[in-house]
């Protein structure tokens, strides 16, 4: 698990809880702030809302999403 004190902790998918504000990542692109919306209970599938024209999206486990949990 890797800390940065700016925006706050990245962590595996597991650690995810419904709820959560997280920052994505998705390879090089930068999705912004969302909150954790639901997920499969090993992981493998986290869905996360954001704001704007795609209010929710499903992250894979083969997707190359970084999930950093921001403070709030």
């Amino acid at each position: 698990m890797d800390t940065d004190e700016k925006t706050g902790t990245t962590v595996s998918r597991s650690s995810l809880l419904p709820g959560q504000l997280v920052h994505v990542l998705l390879g090089p692109t930068d999705l912004g702030a969302g909150t954790v919306d639901q997920r499969t209970t090993d992981g493998s599938i986290i869905w996360v809302r954001f704001g704007g024209a795609t209010p929710r999206r499903m992250f894979l486990d083969e997707d190359p999403a970084v999930f950093t949990i921001l403070p709030g």
